[in-house]
């Protein structure tokens, strides 16, 4: 049996449907007719076709092997088929053939972080490093460089969160009644996030501080390309985490000017309150420095007089209170304390 007119190799993938050769019998009967069938078709790759072509002694009948699926060079850089040939006789012969399966470059298929993380603690260091890339790629020690791709431009394109590409658009009368005056069906992101961190190698890190208040999550588009520049892009986003941080200021909300003197034990003096930027946090307050006694605070921040004919004016028209304030821990790091000092002015009656 010989295999005429075939490819003796196939680029991996190559599309199916694909004639490998035509089939031909060398008998001594020249007469004869013959049948072929597939005995080991490769896992369901070859088939067997049958066709008419013209030739100067008219239509001819021959059987093609036909390629029926794809080749992987990865997985194996030959791929064999057998033919059995039977004659009119019912003598048959069997012929095994060789397929070779050249590598062609593949794109990386996946990007993913080697730890997993896709959260950030609020106030790490510029270069902190938030984790590592990885990819699979399926020609085996591919060097696989990674880069920000920046995503859509807003006045150019709209990001398809489906696709992961951006769709350029003609804005008009019909684009505008589908999408509205957003002029995007999908949201759009901009590359401002990108600018919080660099890429080196495949290690991303932080270029700058991280700050929860402003800004809890960053959106990065990374594509990954091999040596010839075969790509493929994928969005990760990550969680800022909420640090507790210390405050600095604690202050009378509710306090009038001034406070008489000779002001009678439990009289009201004011009421404190603590400006963090941590917000929604509950703070407890305990006095550090009281003023030799003359001053008490309830836990939720009310100072009162504590002791009778204490606030003289002639002797002394100011007194300095140290408050400690603490929030209540409930983010990490916490709790936090902050020492604050404080005026209480007294008026001469």
């Amino acid at each position: 049996i010989l295999l005429k007119d075939g490819p003796v190799a196939v680029p991996e993938n190559t599309q199916t449907d694909v004639i490998v050769g035509t089939l031909k019998v060398q008998d001594r009967s020249q007469t004869d007719t013959h049948v072929f069938e597939l005995i080991d078709d490769a896992l369901g790759k070859f088939v067997l076709r049958h066709a008419n072509i013209t030739s100067a002694d008219g239509d001819v009948a021959v059987t093609h092997v036909i390629l029926s699926g794809p080749l992987d060079f990865e997985t194996q850089s030959s791929v064999s088929f057998s033919v059995r040939v039977t004659d009119s006789t019912s003598l048959a012969y069997t012929q095994q053939f060789l397929l070779g399966v050249t590598n062609v470059n593949e794109p990386p298929s996946d990007i993913s972080l080697i730890n997993g993380k896709t959260t950030i603690l609020e106030n790490v260091r510029r270069g902190t490093i938030v984790d590592r890339l990885s990819s699979i790629d399926p020609d085996e020690q591919e060097n696989v460089r990674y880069n920000f791709a920046c995503m859509c431009p807003a006045s150019k394109a709209c990001w398809n969160d489906s696709t992961e590409i951006c769709t350029p658009y003609v804005y008009n009368t019909s684009y505008a009644a589908q999408h509205g005056k957003s002029r995007c069906g999908d949201r759009m992101i901009n590359c401002a996030d990108q600018m919080a961190f660099t890429l080196v190698g495949n290690i991303i890190q932080t270029s700058q501080s991280i700050d929860f208040e402003r800004q809890a999550e960053y959106t990065l588009r990374i594509r990954a390309a091999d040596r010839g520049n075969l790509a493929i892009y994928k969005i990760f986003r990550f969680t800022v985490i909420d640090v507790n941080e210390p405050s600095t200021t604690v202050t009378f909300v509710k306090h009038p000017t001034t406070v008489k003197e000779n002001s009678n034990k439990g009289h009201f003096v004011g009421q404190l309150a603590t400006i963090d930027v941590d917000t929604g946090q509950t703070y407890f307050y305990s006095l550090l420095d009281d003023a030799g006694g003359r001053f008490r605070v309830t836990l939720s921040g009310a100072i009162y007089v504590n002791v009778v004919d204490a606030l003289n004016y002639e002797k002394q028209s100011l007194h300095v209170v140290t408050v400690n304030a603490t929030d209540d821990g409930k983010l990490i790091n916490g709790p936090l304390i902050a020492l604050v000092p404080l005026k209480i002015t007294l008026a001469e009656l």
